[in-house]
């Protein structure tokens, strides 16, 4: 995952699997609006999908290199 955030200020960014609960945790974190990337295992949801939350206004770029499946 990389964030790249459209003001100076920047909360959080969380991932989960599709049709699942968001989860009280992040996934990454760019306080003071700086471009970051994190690298994040993320079990993919309903139809193989996965959400994401933003606090704030940006670009958000999915990097897959994998896919796990049963």
């Amino acid at each position: 995952m990389t964030v790249v955030p459209q003001a100076p200020t920047f909360g959080y960014l969380s991932t989960w699997p599709a049709g699942g609960t968001q989860p009280v945790v992040s996934t990454l974190n760019a306080l003071k609006g700086q471009v970051v990337a994190n690298a994040a295992i993320v079990p993919a949801g309903e139809g193989g999908a996965i959400n994401v939350f933003v606090t704030d206004t940006a670009q958000v770029i999915i990097d897959t290199n994998g896919y796990f499946g049963q």
